[in-house]
């Protein structure tokens, strides 16, 4: 199982179902506001509008997107690394991506299977990449996520993803890849 946010102001989690997760990122309002993200970063890119002006729309739509907690679920419904129980999986946070689908499909989907990745999307912001993987045996969060940037060759990673509680915001079912969608459901744990 996996946890669900209406929103970032919201402490409160829930349990993601399948129909849930499916009505999330196939409804309008996650639709709507990714496109506003997306139109900001496409006029951003185009040098019509400021880094900075980007900025202001991208971080007033991702306050307004459900997320799902993937790392952790909360039996007593508050996102707080106390009452966190672990679901056994880890996301790697790749920000700042020129290429992000070309990097998907050059160096992370011909290993989906040996890295034990379940989950994999272009982030709102519509510069990065996100993977959602199941942790190696043994391994803590932060662990698990430096062996992944090194089994892909990555400088780096976002360490600020390392808590339990920490969320995911949705995106729009075209912003997920097709090769790890039935991956992700057929995980036991999960949905």
């Amino acid at each position: 199982m996996i946890g669900y946010i209406d929103c970032i102001k919201s402490s409160r989690v829930q349990e993601c179902t399948r129909e849930l997760f499916w009505g999330v990122i196939r409804g309008e309002r996650v639709k709507n506001l990714c496109e506003a993200i997306a139109r900001a970063h496409e006029q951003w890119q185009a040098g019509e509008i400021e880094e900075e002006a980007f900025k202001v729309v991208k971080d007033a739509n991702k306050r307004k997107l459900p997320a799902f907690t993937f790392q952790a679920v909360f039996p007593g419904g508050q996102r707080k690394n106390e009452g966190a129980v672990p679901t056994g999986f880890a996301m790697l946070d790749l920000d700042h991506m020129v290429g992000a689908r070309e990097f998907y499909h050059d160096r992370v989907e011909p290993r989906l299977a040996e890295l034990g990745i379940v989950l994999a999307h272009v982030t709102p912001s519509c510069s990065g990449l996100r993977l959602v993987f199941l942790r190696p045996r043994g391994m803590d969060i932060p662990e698990a996520q430096a062996w992944m940037a090194l089994e892909l060759e990555l400088p780096e990673n976002d360490g600020s993803v390392k808590d339990l509680a920490r969320i995911s915001f949705a995106v729009p079912e075209m912003y997920i890849f097709l090769s790890t969608r039935r991956n992700f459901f057929l995980m036991k744990n999960l949905l």
